[in-house]
Formats: structure tokens, C-alpha cells, sequence
């Protein structure tokens, strides 16, 4: 599987990867993203590993460590990028 253009929404592309698991396969599935730095894509990627962070927390029920995401960032998350720059 190769991701050559990433998803804001980090469940979209795990439903990718699990088709490629589908039942029946025998081979091995290796998955590549390709990601140039300093380019949206890098930011769409930090921004779906935030957000699967979360989507982790909520579904464990709450039971997470208080550091592992500042509310700083958590913020960031409801935030574009023009509104994070004006703050």
C-alpha cells in the first residue's frame, strides 16, 4: 500500500491499510507514505497522529496519562493554521 496523499481524517486511511488485511491474504502487506518535508502533508500527518491520539484516549475511556496531550495542543487541534499564528 502507498499513501501518496494523506487524509485529515486518520480513519480513512487506516480503512485503506485494513483492506489490504483483508481475509484471504497470505502475503505479507508492507505500507509506505510518502511525505516531502516542510509541506502540507507533513502538517496533515502531525495533525491525524493528534487526532488518533485522541480518538485513543475517548475510546480507552478516559484512562491516559495527564501529559499526554497538553491542552495546548488539543486547542491546536480545533484551530487553522492562520488562527494558531494570530495567537
Amino acid at each position: 500500500v502507498i499513501f501518496y496523499d494523506s487524509d485529515w481524517n486518520p480513519t480513512v486511511d487506516q480503512q485503506a491499510m485494513d483492506r489490504a488485511h483483508r481475509l484471504g491474504q497470505t502475503k505479507q502487506v508492507t505500507v509506505y507514505r510518502l511525505i516531502c518535508k516542510g509541506t502540507i502533508e507533513e502538517r496533515i500527518l502531525q495533525r491525524a497522529r493528534e487526532k488518533s491520539e485522541i480518538q485513543r484516549m475517548v475510546i480507552s475511556g478516559g484512562n491516559f496519562k495527564p501529559d499526554t496531550l497538553k491542552p495546548k495542543e488539543v486547542v491546536s487541534l480545533l484551530l487553522d493554521d492562520e488562527e494558531i499564528e494570530a495567537k
